[in-house]
């Protein structure tokens, strides 16, 4: 044996041990079973607490059983290990026997490392000693074909012993002949003949510097040329687009296509850099649930990983799937106590099923800041556990187990036990129902290949709707955990779902106060991002998020080429594993975002702290608007949301978690989706434009007169008219920002000239109903606060509510006198009931319109639905009551409104300059109380007068004189008890009823 000085040192300083170190607890996860299954794979196995087994050590053991004379079936337990280079020694306390006394020494039981082995027979430690040279090991006890009854194990060491270099030159050497068994011409050949020299060189040498790398290289060049030989048509290998993330687990679908030649291996391999392959690192365990679920598992907590399926054919054609970007997450850190209040026996039960779930906690989820406080309960039916951890568990041996466990753990972080789990933003059914957080639905469609599946549960409790009737996550009851050794599924399950609870939303304890951060955003560290908010009135279409100077966040419209020209509009959006938590660096400052108190901002920090620590809450429902189909996130430092509380200031606000509330809902969108999306918005405010430039004509057009001498009314005009010219050929070329700027720079021209003018007459009022923001509701209620969810045939519509939909017309108008109109109904109850109220003249409507702005306010009850009842019936569905018609949906509403019906008009007048809310309310509702609405008006008379000329204020006609008459602007004679809402002649004069 020779070994240089320097290769001793590295060894040393390497491995950092001597001979015969125990290594157990370095490399083997739950070697005793104390925790009975975690870290292993089990087929078959069964946990046990009894004392028949003579080497048992501690209080689980492992065994198989059947009855004495049986011959058990084929069972294994294994674990994959990651070793430096370097022979070990495996030990365990096994068993293989025959209780029948019939059999001396039973056949078919081995402890195994890699592909050394030793035969088990009677209870007894054994030993086997086996060589890694490449790392990755697997170790395990299986029985097959045997004829014992009994198999066991318990008390698995693992020992390293001093350097053996022959056993270290005698692998080499086996990889050396395997090589040589294949090697011929071709691609691969000469990496192939140049790593077996130079392990043949080693050997020859007598050294030992780097065998582990010599040795691998020699393996994978091995594998590599039996691949790039192989000839035949390579499969097709789809992955699912979702990898379930643990702390030290990822799981994995994959489906594929035809496998010439039949399958030799399948698996996942995964690595740190962006283009795995299988001589990385590769896995071909799975579950079995609706298809394979594959398991990577011996990962690091808290790291990117980039991972994909793959499939080697037996003609060793290898084919790989897409490649996935995913972390781990950072280890969990939940921690236990229990009282062993019970039995010894039910001690152990109950303790070793606390340690298994404190392994899937600690190495699926993240969860931190929880203490199970658990406790016998002698008079305890079943189990059960408080928010925060306090847990109690029964005699009853059925709920003694690990799946009892994790139940009463998912109350103890807040399933059914949070106010989050109640307060109706995250359940269908307010608290109970199907939950809509989306990284919960992406992991029950995940665990059971179904895209219909979602998690649903009632005010306690929670459980998974699928086509696929697969395990019950929630296990809600001893039956759905008889313990069998292949429920490893369901334990990973309930924790995978439970932390995907905390991560939408549901906070795990009231000393964490949030939820979990997460992965919820698949960016690229070099991608410019831009980020605008989903709120229509702070900027959706035209404004993006911006950091102009250092230290300033806010928002400003610009055109999607502009923003990609400066860089104070772009993001890089970076993610930090250790933390699950974004960074936001401005590109051009090289600022992070950052929060202090309630106010957002840049920060110059090369180390970031807490306040730059973003999490990222994706919406419950995707933002969905021209091009753009895609979820749109809360933006969160600590407890403060990112909110748009205008289109250029932006501020910090208590998180809000309704799904509705668009001011702190952002886009983050890449340069060609922010293209997309301002062309859609451009093509579709161009129409909004050239309607204004044809109202802003036909407003123009109405006579006018100076209000004063001083003023010039052709001065006044020929700014608009120049204005509209210039806009009218330059429009083509604006973009979605252009626009509205343009747009707010004709309103402000022409509010310009109003203030200079006022109409010839009265009869001729100025129309400026474009002032006001989407007044038909073609499609929707937009651009109004409080408006109905949703509009039908272009009519908004409340049916037994209060409301109070209004919308404020900026820029400032100026002072004077003003019209507002509206097409509007109101049906205070059942159809013949409001009849008779109205033929008596008792009506009782409480729907209003009204104004306030300038110092005044006005309001005026809307028309009553028999008012303007036809003897003809129009189109939707009506109502018939004594020979007249009435309508009785939003699509008869809007035949009424097309042919005038129901108008309304009511006088206002503003003392001074300045903005105006015009609105609809009611604050009286009842059963069967209906309104409805549409295009609303406005008209503008001229400079303010307390008594305008022309119009005069609502008359009471029940007040007039005997023997005066009403005329239509027609001139038809109209009785007074036949009066509708409206204008009409009276002694020569216009009067409004």
């Amino acid at each position: 044996m020779r070994r240089t000085f320097l290769s001793s040192i590295l060894l040393l300083s390497a491995l950092g041990a001597t001979a015969d170190t125990d290594v157990t607890n370095t490399y083997v996860e739950n070697p005793g079973f104390e925790a009975r299954f975690a870290g292993w794979i089990n087929d078959g196995f069964y946990y046990v607490t009894n004392q028949s087994f003579s080497r048992k050590q501690g209080y689980v053991y492992m065994e198989r059983w059947v009855s004495s004379g049986g011959k058990i079936p084929n069972v294994e337990i294994c674990q994959d290990l990651y070793l430096p280079v370097g022979t070990y020694r495996l030990t365990a306390a096994c068993q293989n026997v025959q209780q029948s006394g019939n059999v001396e020494e039973c056949t078919g039981a081995e402890l195994y490392a890699n592909s050394e082995a030793v035969t088990v027979t009677a209870a007894n430690d054994y030993e086997v000693t086996f060589t890694v040279l490449q790392g990755k090991t697997q170790i395990g006890y299986r029985v097959k074909s045997t004829n014992a009854n009994w198999a066991t194990i318990d008390n698995v060491r693992l020992t390293l012993l001093d350097t053996d270099i022959e056993a270290e030159y005698a692998e080499l050497q086996k990889l050396t002949d395997a090589a040589e068994a294949v090697i011929g011409e071709g691609e691969g050949a000469e990496e192939l003949a140049a790593s077996i020299a130079q392990a043949k060189e080693l050997i020859a040498s007598g050294g030992d510097e780097n065998i582990g790398s010599i040795a691998k290289r020699l393996s994978d060049a091995t594998l590599n040329y039996r691949i790039l030989s192989a000839e035949g048509s390579a499969a097709k290998v789809t992955t699912n687009p979702y990898v379930a993330s643990g702390a030290t687990v990822l799981l994995g679908r994959m489906t594929t296509g035809t496998v010439a030649g039949g399958v030799l291996e399948k698996g996942f391999c995964w690595s740190e850099s962006p283009e795995p392959t299988i001589f990385d690192n590769r896995s071909t365990r799975h579950f079995t649930n609706n298809g394979e679920i594959y398991r990577m598992e011996r990962l690091k907590p808290g790291t990117m990983y980039y991972v994909r399926p793959y499939v080697l054919s037996n003609k060793y054609i290898l084919s790989y799937g897409t490649v996935v970007k995913v972390p781990t997450l950072p280890q969990g850190n939940v921690t236990a106590d229990y009282d062993n209040g019970g039995s010894t026996q039910e001690n152990y039960r109950i303790a070793s099923a606390i340690e298994e779930i404190l392994w899937l906690y600690n190495h699926i989820s993240s969860v931190k800041g929880i203490n199970l406080s658990v406790h016998y309960g002698a008079q305890t039916p079943t189990a059960d556990c408080s928010y925060g951890g306090w847990m109690r568990v029964g005699p009853n041996e059925a709920y003694q187990q690990t799946g009892t466990i994790l139940h009463e753990t998912n109350h103890g972080v807040g399933v059914g036990t949070s106010d989050i789990w109640w307060n109706g933003n995250y359940r269908e059914g307010g608290d109970r129902g199907k939950w809509l957080g989306p990284r919960t639905t992406q992991m029950i469609q995940f665990l059971n290949k179904d895209d219909g599946a979602y998690m649903t549960g009632d005010n306690t409790h929670m459980w998974p709707t699928s086509s696929f009737s697969g395990p019950n996550f929630g296990i809600n009851g001893s039956w759905e955990d008889t313990y069998n050794p292949e429920n490893t599924l369901l334990y990973y399950g309930n924790v995978l779902l439970t932390h995907s609870l905390h991560q939408d939303g549901l906070i795990c304890s009231s000393s964490v106060g949030f939820a979990s951060p997460a992965y919820t955003f698949a960016q690229d560290d070099d991608t410019k991002y831009y980020i605008k908010t989903t709120d229509d009135a702070c900027g959706n279409e035209t404004s993006l998020l911006c950091s102009p100077t250092s230290g300033t966040v806010a928002g400003k419209s610009v055109s999607a080429a502009a923003a990609q020209a400066d860089d104070s509009y772009a993001w890089n959006i970076l993610y930090d594993p250790q933390t699950a938590c974004y960074l936001f660096r401005n590109v051009g400052t090289g600022f992070l975002l950052s929060c202090s108190g309630q106010k957002y901002k840049t920060s110059n920090r090369t180390s970031p702290t807490a306040a730059e620590r973003v999490q990222l809450l994706p919406s419950r429902s995707n933002y969905k608007k021209g091009p753009l189909n895609t979820s749109s996130y809360w933006i969160t430092i600590g407890k403060t949301a990112l909110k748009a509380s205008s289109r250029t200031a932006v501020t910090g606000t208590t998180f809000d978690h309704s799904d509705a509330n668009a001011q702190q809902h952002w886009l983050l969108l890449t340069a060609d989706e922010l293209t997309s999306f301002d062309n859609y918005c451009t093509q579709k405010m161009m129409p909004v434009l050239d309607s204004l430039l044809a109202d802003a004509r036909r407003s123009m057009q109405v006579p006018c007169k100076p209000i004063s001498e001083e003023i010039s009314v052709e001065a006044a005009a020929i700014r608009v008219t120049e204005l509209l010219t210039r806009v009218e050929a330059e429009k083509e070329s604006y973009s979605a920002g252009d626009l509205e700027s343009v747009i707010a720079e004709v309103r402000q021209t022409f509010i310009e000239y109003l203030s200079a003018v006022k109409p010839v007459s009265a009869d001729a009022p100025i129309p400026i109903s474009w002032l006001i923001e989407n007044r038909s509701f073609d499609s929707d209620a937009s651009g109004w606060t409080g408006g109905p969810a949703s509009v039908s045939y272009g009519v908004p519509e409340f049916l037994e509510t209060t409301f109070n939909t209004s919308q404020t017309i900026s820029p400032a108008l100026p002072a004077g006198n003003y019209a507002l109109t509206l097409n509007a109904f109101q049906r205070p109850g059942t159809y013949q009931n409001v009849y008779n109220d109205w033929i008596a003249g008792t009506s009782v409507v409480k729907a209003q319109m009204y104004s306030t702005g300038g110092g005044k306010s006005f309001s005026q009850a809307v028309q009553n639905i028999w008012s303007d009842a036809s003897e003809a019936r129009k189109t939707g569905r009506v109502v018939r009551y004594n020979n007249l018609y009435i309508p009785n949906n939003s699509q008869a509403a809007a035949s009424w409104f097309k042919e005038g019906a129901y108008e309304n008009f009511m006088p206002i007048s503003m003392q001074s300059a300045g903005t105006l809310k015009i609105g609809l309310r009611c604050t009286k509702s009842e059963d069967s109380w209906w309104t409805c609405y549409d295009n609303f008006g406005l008209l503008f008379y001229g400079p303010y007068e307390a008594t305008p000329v022309g119009i005069q204020s609502p008359y009471d006609p029940q007040s007039l004189p005997l023997g005066e008459a009403w005329y239509t602007l027609d001139g038809r004679r109209v009785a007074p008890s036949q009066l509708r809402h409206g204008i009409y002649i009276k002694a020569g004069r216009k009067v409004l009823f």
